[in-house]
């Protein structure tokens, strides 16, 4: 009977650990992470990454931030599952979607069909390091 309870409890664990949602690595071009990789190195700190894409290139921001938390978007980074592998470390990484598309205050986000301008959203800007690349992962390539 003990060991009936016992296998019970694992399985129970085990499944209950199964449900709950995964990371998503993003691994990126080459010469892109080596890019990366030389600035972080010489960072240090929290840091976490923003990318912003369009049709012919992507622009991704390191920012360096110990009081993240304290930040409007703060919960957009301890909430997010989207990271962002460099050399052997993970760094949670954001999207601008979740700029344009997301609320910090999901209490107060208006009624169906009436929802723009009534929704509190953050459109912070971003300084500090930042690289840009082509969708076929050329560095500092972006169109002009």
């Amino acid at each position: 009977m003990k060991l009936f309870i016992n296998l019970f409890l694992l399985i129970s664990i085990v499944s209950c650990k199964a449900q709950q949602k995964g990371d998503v690595t993003y691994l990126l071009p080459d010469d892109v992470e080596v890019e990366l990789n030389m600035h972080l190195s010489k960072s240090s700190g929290f840091n976490y990454m923003v990318l912003f894409g369009s049709e012919d290139y992507y622009e991704l921001f390191v920012i360096n931030d110990n009081e993240y938390a304290e930040r409007p978007y703060g919960s957009f980074i301890t909430a997010t599952n989207r990271n962002i592998l460099v050399n052997d470390k993970s760094y949670p990484l954001l999207l601008d979607y979740d700029f344009n598309f997301s609320t910090t205050d999901t209490v107060n986000i208006g009624e169906f069909g009436k929802r723009d301008g009534m929704v509190k959203k953050v459109q912070p800007i971003f300084h500090g390091y930042s690289i840009k690349f082509t969708n076929k992962g050329i560095v500092n390539q972006a169109p002009k």
